[in-house]
């Protein structure tokens, strides 16, 4: 099965467990969905990220495309993210008799980095690395260091306020928010570890 569509059915299959946990209020089996999709996306990003690290990649003439490939990677893995937090939303609280009046803003809110992540991991992976320049590279950083620090307050806001395990309006919301916002913290930490790893390379280059 090609690449693109497996993620399409492991996409189409989590957003549907959300739906159906959700429809039938089950508290429980809804966040453990959540959770183990998010851990699910976490492994794969994990194994796409290892050779990174492994030392004897610096001898190989490849290296800097196999870096931007993996770059590429960690944009897409974010894009999934995303688009897997406004999917399950929109199902949620649009097919289900659940209700909370933000469902909809917030649907929008995530499918706009979704969107955002998707192509700017196109544009990595067809283009080579022929566009990344010195500016794209500081702007990416940047970018991966204020997810991380945004996604750290999403987990730790939902942590201090009890939102989990009380049952309100945005229940099913909040099992989105919580595990995508660890899943998107990883991501944005090993995003870094990319752009660190282009740096180096740069300086090498020079």
């Amino acid at each position: 099965m090609h690449y693109s569509a497996s993620w399409a059915v492991f996409l189409f299959v989590s957003v549907g467990l959300m739906y159906f946990t959700a429809s039938q209020h089950a508290y429980f089996a809804n966040t453990l969905v959540a959770a183990m999709t998010c851990i699910s996306l976490i492994s794969v990003a994990f194994v796409r990220n290892r050779p990174l690290w492994d030392t004897a990649m610096a001898k190989m003439p490849t290296e800097r495309f196999e870096v931007l490939r993996t770059a590429s990677a960690n944009a897409r893995f974010m894009g999934f993210a995303y688009a897997w937090g406004s999917l399950s939303i929109s199902s949620m609280y649009y097919l289900t008799d659940l209700y909370w009046y933000h469902a909809y803003q917030y649907s929008l809110y995530l499918a706009v980095p979704a969107i955002i992540s998707l192509v700017f991991a196109r544009v990595l992976r067809s283009s080579k690395g022929s566009g990344y320049t010195e500016g794209n590279l500081r702007l990416s950083k940047q970018l991966a260091l204020l997810q991380a620090f945004a996604m750290c307050g999403v987990v730790l806001y939902i942590l201090v306020s009890g939102k989990l395990g009380v049952i309100r309006k945005d229940w099913a919301a909040d099992h989105v928010f919580f595990w995508g916002a660890i899943a998107l913290l990883v991501l944005s930490i090993l995003a870094l570890a990319v752009q660190w790893r282009l740096a180096a390379l740069r300086e090498q280059e020079c």
